[in-house]
């Protein structure tokens, strides 16, 4: 081993401050962590763990399914001519009336959802899917 290459990963700030922070607690640089990953793998012939299947609620399940079936082509996708029409078809599918909300008020929500981005009100996309996991474990 005389010479060695760099490997990069790129991933999320707040990601690898998170795995930085559990490696530190291992006593193990994200280098030697990543070492011995890689080793193990080697060693086994595979990942050197198992990859459980991830515990969603079944509604999420459902959706996951659905998701796949249209990106599969077994089952079309819907299309809408307007967001008011989407809207009032998500609406009577979760239940609530076609006529809960009013275009005015979609777009209200649209607008107030733009405004808060431009403002920087926004999630990092990390966070946000390890909120979403947490919520939608069983």
């Amino acid at each position: 081993m005389d010479e060695l290459v760099n490997i990069t990963v790129r991933v999320d700030p707040v990601f690898k401050a998170e795995v930085e922070e559990l490696f530190e607690g291992l006593g193990l640089s994200i280098d030697e962590a990543i070492h011995l990953f890689l080793e193990e793998s080697l060693l086994k012939g595979k990942l050197p763990f198992e990859m459980p299947d991830p515990r969603f609620n079944r509604k999420t399940r459902e959706a996951m399914a659905e998701g796949i079936a249209i990106a599969e082509g077994r089952i079309p996708a819907k299309s809408y001519s307007s967001v008011q029409e989407m809207m009032r078809d998500v609406l009577a599918e979760e239940g609530e009336d076609d006529d809960s909300m009013s275009p005015d008020e979609i777009n209200a929500k649209l607008e107030q959802g733009y405004e808060d981005m431009k403002a920087g009100r926004v999630q990092n996309a990390s966070a946000a899917f390890k909120k979403f996991r947490e919520d939608h474990a069983e």
